[in-house]
This record gives structure tokens, sequence and C-alpha cells, in this order.
């Protein structure tokens, strides 16, 4: 420190800060959100937080100061985050028979006109048909009479909670469903569904899942507007939480290979997706995707909350995609796989 000038010592500080709160953030991955719900809400910030340390990072570089350790090793220590984060070189297996299967927020077909754009509802049809999945999990599920995707999907199960027509979660199938079940979540209009897929001779299991919201606007200055904006997301963090043990219970008595597919208003290095992959699952987008993976809009932070999670046993992940269309606050996602 005596050999900085008092400039370096200002950015050591704030160096030491941010390189504190990036520590935090890998600490508590492991504790749940039920026992410190507001410091589990330092998720949200996790890209901010690695990028500000990079840069920490390329300043003492150029300065060629000894102070480059600190973040350099802070970044290190948190290699696995990262490369949950960012994927890069993998490809699609090949040579391999396979299905399709995508989830996809539609955030109610923009009922409430929160983008400026007519018909969104037969534009989202149109993205459907186009790509010609064979198995559809929607989240914020509207029943849209002008949304019809003809007798391609013969098959299909829609759930909404009472007196909430507005949101729902839905299935569609081109190879039969022979049976459906709702874990209705209490005290929220957030759920999760599954459905038993027969495919040939073999049966899957497809959770659709939408846990707690977060009610995050996609506008990142709106947060100066929402008053105990950590508490709140603490809150719903702690509901997430208390969601998965009963999807837990679920997965504990499933007979068939699984898949979870959905909208977890989580992130990739939270507490709440490493225990869903405690179950016996692996993440599509790190076996297959590339890039940031992001699915939902929100200004300069690129999040990925949408996940498509294969039984690591029975499963195989062919390839995975991540979609740019604009038709909700989200952006659709899909894995080919096989089993």
């Amino acid at each position: 420190m005596k050999n900085l000038s008092w400039i370096d010592k200002v950015v050591y500080f704030f160096n030491i800060i941010f390189g504190l709160l990036l520590l935090i953030g890998y600490v508590f991955r492991y504790f749940s959100p039920l026992d410190f719900p507001k410091i589990a809400s330092i998720s949200l910030v996790f890209p901010v937080l690695l990028f500000i340390n990079a840069l920490f990072v390329v300043y003492w570089l150029l300065k060629l100061k000894k102070q480059i350790l600190l973040s350099l090793i802070i970044l290190i220590a948190g290699f696995d985050v990262i490369t949950n984060m960012i994927v890069l070189g993998n490809r699609p297996k090949k040579g391999i028979e396979n299905l399709q299967l995508m989830s996809y927020n539609v955030r109610h077909f923009n009922i409430f006109n929160w983008l400026e754009k007519d018909n969104i509802s037969q534009k989202i049809e149109e993205f459907i048909l186009s790509e010609s999945p064979d198995i559809i999990a929607f989240q914020d599920f509207y029943k849209n009479p002008d949304f019809n995707l003809g007798n391609d999907y013969s098959y299909k199960y829609v759930k909404h909670k009472k007196n909430q027509q507005h949101t729902g979660l839905a299935i569609y199938s081109k190879f039969p469903i022979v049976k459906t079940a709702s874990l209705d979540f209490q005290s929220t209009s957030n759920n999760s569904i599954y459905v038993d897929i027969v495919k040939d001779e073999d049966t899957i299991r497809l959770y659709n899942v939408h846990f707690e919201s977060l009610k995050l606007k996609s506008d990142f200055n709106s947060f100066k507007d929402q008053k105990k904006l950590v508490s709140r997301i603490g809150v719903a963090f702690k509901k997430q939480i208390e969601q998965f043990q009963i999807l837990q219970k679920s997965l504990v008595n499933n007979p068939y290979p699984a898949v979870i597919a959905g909208d977890l208003n989580n992130t990739s290095y939270s507490y709440l997706y490493d225990q869903l992959k405690n179950q016996g699952f692996k993440d599509a987008f790190v076996e297959r995707g590339n890039g940031y993976g992001k699915t939902f809009y929100f200004d300069f932070i690129p999040l990925r909350i949408d996940f498509i999670l294969t039984d690591e046993k029975y499963i195989q992940v062919v390839d995975f995609k991540n979609y740019d269309i604009k038709l909700s606050d989200h952006y659709p996602i899909s894995a080919q796989i096989a089993f």
C-alpha cells in the first residue's frame, strides 16, 4: 500500500468492498434463503459483481501491481459459478434420435399491453409452429381463444389457479399424455404441474415449474421507485424454497426419467439451482448451450432464470438453443433430448 498513489489507494479500497461482496455471494449459495433471505438477494447482481472485479483485474494488470491478486483469486475461487454462467465451445451431438422440448414464459400473451406490439398471441403461435417442438412447457399461460396450435399438438394439460385465469401453466405435446397432476402451491399464483408422456415404449415425466415471482420490472432504473426491494426479494426466495420442497417430495416418488422445465425466477448461482441439481439433474444449457444464455429481459444485466434440467442418468442432452425473439419479458429456450 505504501507504493500506491492516493488514487490507487481509493481504487483498492473499492476493490476490497466489491471483492467481499462477491465472496459473500459465493458463500451464501450454500445457505438456504429460509435462514438468510435478504442476503440471498445478492445473487441477482452476481454478473455485475463479476464484471466489476474483472475490471479491477485489468486495472491492476495495466498498473503491474500485486493488488491484482485480490480480485484474481476471488474470480478463480468462483470458477464453477462462472462456467455455469458462460458456456463456450459446445456442439450438438449427431446421429442420435431425439425429441425437442421447449420452455416459454409467454407473459399472458401481453393481454395487459406491456409490449407495444399487436397480435402477440398470433406471433407466438407462428413462432411455435415454425420451430415445431415436440413438447412445449408454457408459464404465465392465458386461455386466449386466438391462440391455436392446431392438430399437431393433440395432447395438452392446462392448469390455472382458481379465479386466476390470466396466470397458469400449460404443456402441449405431440406424444400421448397418460397422466397429469398439479402440485398446487399454496397462497400464490405460481405453481408446478407435471405430465407423463409416452414416446414409443418409453415414458418420461415433465415437470413444468414456475417458482415464486420476484415481480421484477425489466427496467433497472425502476428499482429506484421500489421500496424495500431486498426484503421483497428475500420473501420470494423463501417461498421458492418452500415450493421446491413440495416438488422434491414428488420427485422422490417419480418412477420415470424426468425433466424439469420452466421459470425458476432464480439464477444458476443460487441455492435453489444447486438444490435442484442435487436431485439428480443436469443443466441442458451447460451441457449443450453456448454464450451467456440470457432468458429474461432486464436492461444491461443478462439474467438466465429459465431452465431445462434433465435426468443425469437416463437422458442425454443432444442440443440446446436460446432464442432472441422479444414477444414477452422472457426469451424461449429449447433442448433436444434423447432417452
